[in-house]
């Protein structure tokens, strides 16, 4: 790897301020740093307090990166902003280490000046004893890159895989254009389904409405806590008394509580929430409802009028954690984790137009998103490969296109998803069963993609899935938005609508619906319909005799 590979004039441009753009590029490398005995990396935010970057360690102290884009000159000017930036660090950090890291190398003289700087610096108010300051080059930023083997991120920072926002929106009008009939905004029906991609995204949308569930839940534990508290003292029993009911729900709660507080903060990190731990805590409090209920049915005294009362309470508020421990193992809580999940459904349930739905609204707020179809994985060659060929990525490998999809991921700060509709199309199962896993792992290594796959029930069971982090969706179409899916397909349709259609149960299956439509707009009545495939024999019939009055 040369200079000449490396141009910062080249640098990927975020926002159109190569300052902006230098900044994310150190925090991104300072995230490949393999540091022992550290906790977590957190990218910091303007204000950033002297840093853009830090590793904390196991003993509280952290190690942190300033970037400076200093492309021409370097003399006391520079590094006057320098110190201003390591004062600021010292004050606001326990820093053990800063790194500061500028797109050039130093001459002769600026090194002396370098160095005549840090003896100052080491003596700030705020420093430790032990403090280490380093500059890393340009020389530094190539070897870091070619000792790591970087090249997906040096290719998509210096221009050879840059991944434009274009590129994606391009590729989207065209994905679209190929479903053809099987995809109509026009006729789309709210079906919930959309949270399961905003989980896996982990973006703004997503955040909102998942503090709101949890909130939701913890205010309903509380208030039934307090019922339950109060029952207790009221009764006054002295085996109540001894459980401390109150003190094992206060802590149990705070630690619950601790955990969402800091996964909030760092929910644009991409870390993990420790839903066990939580569950956890759920099921100590449910042990010590447990206890209750098992003291109030030993107990028979003249106050079995507020015992009754007492277990109705703690049977409510049990039902309560239970619910809460649901949602926590819901397919929705574990895509904020794991995002990788296969959609499966029978025949014209809905499948493509979900996964349509979901890149057209994606690339519209602004989140890039890939879907490939099925039937364009029609060689018996690795999808890895294919979905290059597809993507028109011919000279990358697989690892390194993943490497420059995550770089683009952490600007957008959510994750972006990787859709491929219809497995059963193409080559169908016998390319999937062999190649599935292996793609999907190379794929879980990174924190910032994830993956939605669909296929047909029927070839559903014909995949050896072996892959713990993916979760199983079935899609049930618009049974539970029946009516209102007839309603709006009618109107589009311009059909008549009686109470017979308002009740008929095939119309959950939107493909059924849509031919049913279809069919009678031709102008084929429909008598007696009592399968999706007696439905597809009419829609035929009718296409056939509309061609005939035009030919």
């Amino acid at each position: 790897m040369s200079i000449e590979e490396i141009n910062f004039n080249k640098l990927y441009s975020i926002r159109g301020r190569k300052e902006d753009d230098f900044e994310e590029f150190v925090t991104q490398l300072a995230r490949f740093e393999n540091i022992p005995d550290t906790i977590e990396f957190t990218r910091l935010d303007n204000p950033d307090g002297g840093l853009e970057c830090f590793w904390e360690l196991k003993d509280g102290s952290i190690i942190g990166w300033q970037a400076k884009f200093f492309i021409n000159r370097i003399g006391s000017d520079q590094f006057d902003q320098i110190e201003e930036s390591i004062n600021s660090a010292l004050k606001n950090y326990n820093l053990k280490k800063v790194i500061i890291v500028i797109p050039k190398n130093l001459t002769k003289h600026q090194n002396k000046l370098k160095n005549k700087r840090i003896k100052k610096w080491k003596n700030f108010e705020n420093a430790r004893d032990d403090l280490e300051i380093k500059f890393w080059c340009l020389s530094d930023i190539i070897e870091i890159i070619r000792t790591k083997n970087l090249e997906g991120f040096r290719s998509f920072w210096f221009g050879e895989l840059e991944l434009p926002d274009f590129w994606f929106e391009k590729l989207s009008e065209e994905t679209i254009s190929n479903f053809k009939n099987k995809y109509n905004p026009d006729l789309n029906i709210e079906t919930n389904n959309e949270k399961y991609f905003n989980a896996m995204s982990r973006n703004e949308k997503f955040k909102k409405y998942f503090f709101n569930e949890i909130n939701n839940y913890l205010n309903s534990l509380k208030d039934y806590y307090w019922s339950c508290n109060k029952k207790i003292n009221k009764v006054d029993i002295d085996e109540f008394n001894r459980l401390n009911f109150k003190s094992h729900f206060d802590n149990n709660l705070n630690i619950i509580k601790t955990i969402f507080l800091k996964f909030e903060e760092r929910f644009n990190q991409m870390d993990k929430l420790d839903i066990d731990k939580i569950i956890l805590c759920l099921n100590q409090i449910i042990t010590i409802c447990d206890n209750v209920e098992t003291i109030a049915n030993s107990l028979n005294t003249k106050e079995n009028n507020k015992l009754s009362d007492l277990k109705f309470s703690f049977i409510r508020f049990k039902n309560s954690l239970n619910s809460f421990k649901q949602y926590l193992k819901s397919d929705e809580t574990n895509l904020i984790n794991d995002p990788f999940v296969i959609f499966n459904g029978e025949a014209g349930i809905g499948k493509s137009f979900l996964f349509a739905q979901t890149l057209e609204t994606k690339i519209k707020n602004h989140e890039n998103c890939i879907l490939l179809l099925g039937h364009q994985f029609s060689k018996h060659e690795h999808p890895k490969k294919i979905l290059l060929d597809e993507l028109d990525i011919k000279t990358f490998n697989f690892e390194d296109f993943l490497d420059a999809l995550e770089c683009k991921a952490q600007i957008q700060k959510s994750r972006i998803l990787i859709l491929i509709d219809a497995l059963n199309e193409g080559s169908g199962v016998n390319l999937w069963e062999k190649y599935l896993n292996s793609f999907l792992k190379a794929i879980e290594k990174r924190k910032w993609i994830g993956c939605a796959l669909s296929i047909r029930s029927e070839y559903f069971n014909q995949l050896e899935l072996d892959n713990p982090l993916l979760s199983t969706i079935t899609l049930d179409g618009f049974k539970n938005h029946t009516q209102e899916a007839i309603l709006k397909y009618f109107e589009y349709y311009e059909l008549p609508i009686n109470e017979h259609h308002l009740f008929s149960h095939e119309f959950y299956n939107p493909l059924f619906l849509k031919l049913y439509c279809e069919t009678i707009s031709n102008g084929n009545p429909i008598k007696d319909i009592d399968s999706l495939v007696n439905l597809f024999d009419e829609y035929l019939k009718s296409i056939n005799i509309k061609l005939s009055r035009i030919y």
